[in-house]
């Protein structure tokens, strides 16, 4: 059972992080190391491999370049979005070479604040395909936290929407501008000025073929190299930086894919914020994973969420606890379709077992329960094989890869019921140096 007071024993959270530019082309992240020892099980093990997430993209395209990747319907407009594997990786190309033309290198950071959107997950394997690295950031962030991020991470460009949710985002990075020397261009998706992400990084160009030919290939990052920077709640003063490579976030998905029987035939929902890792790994990376296709909702609205289910016959969604309450609870969703709907994986609170119930009675899915963080992923996952006091009072087993313990007080291995620490041994993921 992990219902308990948590420490975890290994994390990568980030104090500080020492760069060194030799160059313009050249960004060094000086003391992320990986121990030789583990990398090497990893990689006997096939947990760790020689691939990055653009690798999957090319397969899926070439497998079946029609089918649908993404489907996204804009908030603001109410547009719809849908992008076969074949449209989604030339998005990627015209994203990829539009940043190469701004000057982004190879271990730059490139910021995006964005909601779910198609243009987050075209950003992310735009930056894999010429080896910058990802810094997602929560819409919700304002001047403050988005200043310490910007100019703590070194980022090189920003990416922000015109207005979500009725804020101007343009206006206040405008704000915060002259307190970021690095930042060298913030582009903006529907714009209307020279800035727009679009004009930027989605007309086609003479140069785009000339850059494919020359450049992708010479830029593919190592699996093992940075490809995402991710900041997480600062509980205990300013935000915390993660690091990840591109093994570690497919190691999560591929780990969850495994435990959870996921299919290529998967329809994926993800209403939890991309720039949070649960979204992020589990609605842009396992998709990709897995040639599936993802249904990306902006904002939270439960009648929204249910209307998804039925119209596009979701099969698979995670989210936090609040999230399956009010699919459980919500008196208006009584008479959606949720017959498409297999699994529903929790995480982040305790399920009541009285809502879970509800739950699994409304949607006909299976309730699965999980436990992890924005270091590891998930760590522990309910199967759907277990028994219902399983699924409602523990976060399950843990998944290829991890390995959990509870300690007591005087530091030895906890009983069962005994409250405790509990010690999270994870996929080895880059330990930065704090300087």
């Amino acid at each position: 059972m992990l219902r308990y007071s948590v420490r975890p024993r290994v994390t990568t959270r980030l104090s500080r992080y020492a760069w060194h530019r030799s160059t313009r082309s050249d960004l060094i992240m000086e003391g992320v190391r990986i121990d030789a020892d583990r990398r090497a099980a990893m990689y006997a093990g096939g947990l760790w491999q020689d691939q990055v997430l653009t690798d999957y993209l090319d397969v899926a395209v070439a497998a079946s370049p029609e089918r649908v990747a993404i489907t996204h319907r804009s908030s603001s407009t109410g547009a719809e979005t849908r992008l076969t594997y074949l449209e989604l990786a030339e998005c990627v190309r015209r994203v990829a070479s539009g940043l190469v033309r701004l000057g982004v290198a190879p271990g730059d950071v490139v910021a995006y604040q964005l909601p779910n959107c198609w243009q987050f997950s075209v950003l992310h394997l735009a930056c894999v395909r010429i080896g910058a690295i990802s810094n997602p950031l929560m819409p919700i962030f304002r001047q403050r936290e988005l200043r310490f991020m910007l100019e703590f991470g070194e980022a090189r460009v920003l990416v922000v929407p015109e207005r979500f949710r009725n804020f101007d985002y343009p206006s206040m990075v405008a704000e915060i501008r002259g307190d970021l020397p690095q930042l060298e261009q913030v582009l903006v998706i529907d714009g209307r000025d020279e800035n727009s992400f679009e004009s930027h990084c989605l007309i086609p160009s003479s140069e785009d073929a000339d850059l494919q030919a020359t450049v992708y290939a010479s830029r593919r990052p190592n699996a093992d190299e940075v490809t995402q920077l991710l900041y997480t709640s600062g509980t205990t003063g300013q935000p915390k930086g993660v690091l990840h490579t591109g093994n570690t976030l497919l190691a999560a998905a591929r780990s969850c894919i495994a435990h959870l029987n996921l299919t290529a035939e998967e329809v994926i929902l993800m209403a939890s914020p991309l720039a949070h890792q649960t979204g992020f790994v589990y609605g842009l990376v396992l998709p990709l994973v897995l040639g599936a296709r993802s249904v990306l909702q902006e904002i939270w609205l439960p009648r929204t969420a249910a209307q998804w289910i039925e119209d596009e016959s979701v099969s698979f969604t995670m989210a936090a606890t609040p999230f399956l309450a009010d699919m459980a609870q919500s008196p208006e969703l009584e008479d959606f379709n949720f017959s498409s709907l297999r699994t529903f994986v929790s995480a982040g609170a305790p399920i009541p077992r009285v809502i879970a119930r509800h739950a699994a009675d409304r949607l006909g899915a299976h309730i699965a329960s999980g436990w992890g963080m924005t270091e590891n992923s998930l760590v522990t996952t309910t199967r759907r094989e277990d028994l219902e006091e399983k699924v409602f009072e523990t976060d399950g087993l843990a998944h290829e890869g991890m390995e959990v313990r509870i300690r007591d007080a005087e530091g030895g291995l906890a009983g069962v019921g005994v409250e405790g620490w509990l010690q999270s041994l994870i996929r080895d993921v880059p330990k930065p140096v704090i300087a």
